[in-house]
């Protein structure tokens, strides 16, 4: 399960960088991750809740964005979107799609106190 250590991973970055800004308390954290990565939201705020315990993030609430995957096929230039992890060109067929959405990563924001 996957979604344990980015859980890990997203309270770590966040708290640094609420302790940064001079926060006691994270009250909200926002979350965009691209489909690519195929992560389950309800596991990924079990996780987070329990790795925020005994932190300044501990009974912060996570919002959970996850983006399409999208691109654009090399071969014909069709756009192709996807809620799956690969992207195949509906136009062709093709699987040279270029990424051009949903393999982000990213700590949109933070609500602190």
């Amino acid at each position: 399960m996957h979604e344990a250590h980015l859980a890990q991973d997203l309270v770590e970055v966040a708290v640094a960088e609420a302790e940064k800004q001079g926060a006691k308390r994270i009250r909200r954290v926002r979350f965009r991750v691209g489909r690519k990565y195929q992560v389950v939201p309800e596991a990924l705020e079990i996780g987070f809740r329990m790795a925020a315990e005994g932190t300044i993030a501990a009974g912060a609430t996570l919002d959970v964005e996850q983006v399409p995957l999208a691109g654009k096929c090399r071969r014909c230039g069709a756009r192709a979107e996807s809620d799956e992890p690969i992207l195949v060109c509906e136009a062709c067929g093709g699987t040279d799609v270029a990424v051009l959405q949903g393999n982000e990563m990213v700590l949109a924001s933070l609500d602190v106190e």
